[in-house]
């Protein structure tokens, strides 16, 4: 079992396809409420912006299919908390990561930006001299 549990403040997951197509009013939420679950397959096309760390979760491990999600809304959160859990013959693991929110888009955490511009500073400054 591989499994993503995605939480974060209501608004976080606004103007997600999945919250749109079933009409999920993340305003009238008051308390911690399971928005979504299922298979990665749906969990990005539902909520593009948010779960695309499952995609990479479900490749290097048993799939877009097998591989759950399950997406929170939380009015007492202000971060986008990740816990990722597996469970096999091996025994058990987990791993949590509390992202801050990007102050100029909620559904975006500011630890993908930092990933972005480190990428893009890699791709624009490629040349190395010395060790």
């Amino acid at each position: 079992m591989v499994r993503l549990t995605t939480k974060g403040p209501p608004g976080a997951f606004a103007g997600a396809p999945y919250v749109e197509e079933n009409a999920i009013d993340l305003e009238a939420i008051e308390s911690e409420k399971v928005v979504f679950e299922g298979p990665v397959a749906r969990a990005v096309k539902g909520f593009p912006t948010i779960v695309n760390v499952s995609a990479a979760l479900s490749f290097a491990g048993i799939g877009l299919e097998k591989t759950q999600v399950r997406v929170i809304a939380s009015p007492e959160l202000r971060e986008i908390v990740y816990e990722i859990e597996v469970e096999g013959s091996f025994g058990k693991m987990s791993a949590r990561t509390v992202n801050v929110p990007s102050t100029t888009s909620p559904d975006i955490n500011n630890l993908a930006v930092l990933s972005a511009v480190a990428m893009l500073h890699r791709i624009l400054y490629a040349l190395k001299v010395g060790t």
